[in-house]
């Protein structure tokens, strides 16, 4: 039975972990800081807009607050931008990996 190999950088020792590169202090919380900026400008749009109003589309028909309706009409916006965008860059990818691959049997023939 073979043993647990412990050394895969092949040193007795393990390297030293690198510092981050960003430029940006790395304790600082900017993802929570940016949510809770958002969180706070959507409650504030929400408590604004609360007047009913009446959507229909084709046969069905409601009442809804308009700030619903309007972060409803935003989400699905964004959920449809972020569709397009990875076939978008999916298509790149793949034609990009074409070209390389043509590129390699050119070179090669």
């Amino acid at each position: 039975m073979a043993e647990p190999v412990d050394d895969l950088h092949g040193e007795g020792d393990h390297p030293e972990p690198r510092e981050p590169t960003s430029a940006v202090h790395p304790g600082f919380p900017w993802g929570g800081v940016l949510s809770a900026l958002t969180l706070a400008v959507v409650v504030i749009f929400a408590v604004q807009n609360t007047d009913t109003v009446t959507v229909r589309f084709l046969v069905w028909e409601g009442a809804f607050p308009l700030a619903t309706v309007i972060l409803v009409a935003v989400a699905a916006s964004v959920v449809m931008a972020n569709i397009i965008g990875a076939v978008y860059r999916r298509r790149r990818l793949r034609r990009r990996a074409e070209k390389e691959a043509l590129k390699k049997l050119q070179s090669e023939g």
